[in-house]
């Protein structure tokens, strides 16, 4: 339907929000790149100027020109080279043909304007292609379109199956515009022998021009079928479905990002969080020694446990992600260090180590699980309001926090009473504790001494 229009009324096109559809028990056929009878030939306008030339020849109704040229009578060893005709039997190498071809393409060439495309315009529009069209008002809008889908027809080739609400500006317009292309109305003549076309236009764009082979169809039942890729008709469904914004689009500012930039970002994330991590674990296992050497063993297990989670449940770690976790790691060693003070406290008061590392871990995990709470609770309604990557945040937020409470009651606890009672809990110094002001310890081990009781006469002094 190319540039064959110039000679014929025009073809009805489909509003640029969402084109026409196809039949419904019959098949519109749309070859995009192919040649047969429901679709003009590659090529556009040639055979409209094969048509000219050879009426300018010889004009319909006339009798042949009689020439008075002489016979000319060939030598029997000279060889008359065959005219060069193209696939329409033209000779192209006729002056005639050249300068008609010459003419179609520049008419060819005056694309409508954008602001000239209006619903009730004849307009002259290019396919996605490069063919030319030269297009009929709108006779069906997007709106009118209820949905569209790709799919693989019985013949192993791609379809597009539109459909089209009810009502009498949908499938009825439709189907009066369909009834027209089969019948050949001039507002929708047919093509080269063929019936009709219906343009499938989107911002100026002849997406599709399938041709119409049914006279009606059913709201449901359409399929335009061709020569179509996989990625050509799922294209094509899109357009149907989904149209084109009611606003026209400037580009303002282009800039190309690279696709590994999230990644660059992710991992400096990562390393930055695993510096801060030794650092923080450095500055604790010089404090408090062995103390620190278990909040080290807690916070890999917990980390441990934290990517089995994460594993099972396919979670993406996203940088939003990874500043949760490193805010938990914080939260940790919070955890750690009300544990280690309150243990420090007891000592200080006179108790021993191996009495109070039990005692003050249950001071100590009231503080620790009022705190673990209020971070939890802050992640929860984070994780609820929000969307995007601060749900990634809350989410590590709250999984580490949860860890957190578990790793310091089944393993911050059992290995502290484990160390205490061990052979290392006659040293405090090892613990980080400061044995220089506590009375029964001497070069930082503890000193045991048996006492006894004297009873002293009032007013009597013990010497």
């Amino acid at each position: 339907m190319a540039d064959e229009q110039a000679k014929s009324p025009t073809t009805p096109a489909v509003d640029p929000n969402a084109p026409a559809a196809a039949p419904a028990e019959a098949t519109v056929v749309t070859e995009p790149a192919s040649t047969d009878t429901t679709q003009a030939p590659s090529g556009g306008g040639r055979s409209f100027l094969a048509g000219r030339a050879a009426s300018q020849e010889t004009p319909p109704g006339a009798d042949p020109v009689p020439t008075s040229e002489p016979a000319t009578t060939a030598s029997p060893t000279t060889t008359i080279p065959p005219t060069p005709l193209n696939q329409w039997g033209v000779n192209v190498y006729d002056p005639k043909f050249a300068e008609l071809y010459q003419t179609e393409t520049q008419l060819a060439a005056e694309l409508t304007p954008t602001a000239e495309q209006t619903p009730e315009a004849e307009v002259t529009l290019k396919g996605e292609d490069g063919t030319v069209y030269k297009l009929g008002p709108v006779a069906v809008d997007g709106r009118a379109v209820k949905g569209a889908t790709a799919s693989l027809g019985q013949d192993g080739k791609w379809t597009v199956n539109p459909s089209f609400k009810a009502g009498v500006d949908n499938i009825d317009a439709f189907n009066a515009i369909a009834a027209k292309c089969y019948a050949g109305d001039p507002t929708c003549p047919d093509q080269g022998g063929g019936k009709g076309q219906l343009g499938i236009v989107l911002d100026g764009v002849v997406l599709s021009a399938p041709t119409i082979n049914t006279p009606s169809f059913d709201a449901d039942s359409i399929q335009i079928s061709g020569s179509f890729t996989k990625d050509e008709a799922e294209s094509l469904s899109v357009a149907l479905r989904y149209g084109s914004l009611p606003i026209q689009l400037e580009p303002q500012q282009a800039e190309t990002i690279s696709a590994t930039l999230g990644q660059g970002a992710l991992e400096a994330g990562i390393i930055a969080g695993l510096i801060g991590v030794l650092i923080v674990l450095s500055y604790l296992m010089l404090y408090y020694r062995l103390l620190g050497l278990v909040t080290a063993v807690s916070l890999s297990l917990s980390a441990s446990m934290l990517w089995v989670i994460m594993s099972n449940l396919q979670a993406t770690v996203t940088l939003a992600g990874v500043v949760g976790i490193v805010a938990s790691i914080g939260i940790s060693l919070d955890s750690s260090i009300v544990f280690y003070e309150s243990l420090k406290e007891d000592v200080r008061n006179g108790s021993s180590l191996r009495s109070s590392a039990d005692k003050s871990f249950t001071s100590a995990y009231s503080t620790i699980v009022k705190a673990d709470m209020a971070s939890l609770i802050g992640a929860g309604v984070l994780y609820w309001l929000s969307i995007g990557p601060v749900r990634g945040f809350a989410f590590y937020l709250g999984v580490a926090t949860l860890l957190d409470l578990f790793t310091a009651y089944f393993f911050l606890r059992p290995a502290v009473v484990v160390f205490a009672r061990s052979k290392f809990g006659e040293y405090p110094k090892r613990f980080g504790i400061p044995v220089d002001d506590l009375e029964g310890y001497s070069d930082g081990r503890i000193a045991v001494a048996a006492s006894k009781k004297v009873a002293v006469p009032a007013g009597k002094d013990l010497s």
